[in-house]
């Protein structure tokens, strides 16, 4: 069994300024999690949170593919997940700004797709509130 967590949102804003709130470790840092992200492809880095239960908050990434200001894509490990997952936002202009789908695929097994629902509900918390209230906001004023 495997599952895949897909959201599209727009957001109304040009393409290079999304395109540095999910690349500029200030940013992410910001409206994601600590993380110490550099854009450039073999760049392995974490992102970090508080711990909970079976999850020491800390998030294992590399850099996969980085094609400015249109697409970026990155592994994604942590809690108990044995295999990397893989994160990647498409970027795509349109009248109102810019239309961003994140896809996050790879969960495999009962323990992945347990995983993929509590990130999912993350995900999608994150890129309609989180996101959206950082590109708005005077912090992100210096992205432009």
């Amino acid at each position: 069994m495997n599952r895949s967590i897909m959201l599209e949102e727009i957001y109304p804003h040009p393409p290079e300024k999304v395109w540095k709130a999910i690349t500029n470790p200030k940013a992410l840092s910001a409206w994601l999690m600590e993380t110490d992200f550099q854009p450039y492809v073999g760049h392995q880095f974490t992102f970090r949170t508080a711990s909970s239960i079976g999850f020491d908050g800390v998030v294992h990434c590399e850099v996969l593919l980085v094609d400015e200001p249109k697409k970026l894509a990155y592994t994604w490990q942590g809690g108990p997940m044995k295999k990397p997952t893989v994160v990647t936002w498409t970027l795509t202009p349109v009248a109102e700004g810019t239309k961003v789908k994140l896809e996050h695929t790879g969960f495999e097994g009962l323990a992945g797709i347990a995983v993929s629902f509590l990130l999912g509900s993350g995900w999608k918390r994150l890129c309609r509130k989180a996101l959206h209230n950082y590109l708005s906001s005077p912090q992100a004023i210096e992205l432009e």
